[in-house]
């Protein structure tokens, strides 16, 4: 039974196929032409805590 569940499987994209439709990367483009004043030296990240909220002791 496992071998036959293997056989629907199907290896995932790198990406969303969506990214591919014309009207999708007419909006990408007008996205990224207006971050021009976008500095990557500033972008702060902050890590996602989430992950640990179960966890005893990290309330």
């Amino acid at each position: 039974m496992a071998a036959r569940a293997r056989l629907d499987v199907q290896k995932k994209s790198a990406h969303a196929l969506e990214q591919e439709r014309p009207d999708v990367l007419k909006r990408r483009q007008a996205w990224f032409d207006g971050q021009l004043d976008l500095d990557p030296a500033k972008l702060v990240f902050i890590p996602s805590r989430r992950r640990f909220a179960c966890l005893p002791g990290n309330g």
